[in-house]
């Protein structure tokens, strides 16, 4: 588990899947409310307690 959790943190503030149709990220709480208002959104809470989200078309 820590070592998925250092993982994540590698890839923090954001993780950006480049060259597809599905856009993701990995955000905090406190940024989540701007990702919302410009159409992203929650897949999932990771363990760490960040949120993947995802862009909709």
């Amino acid at each position: 588990m820590e070592e998925l959790k250092r993982r994540i943190r590698k890839l923090m503030p954001r993780l950006e899947l480049e060259g597809r149709s599905d856009p993701k990220r990995i955000v905090s709480e406190e940024e989540l409310e701007k990702y919302l208002a410009e159409g992203w959104d929650v897949q999932t809470v990771l363990p760490s307690g960040r949120i993947l989200i995802r862009k909709t078309t």
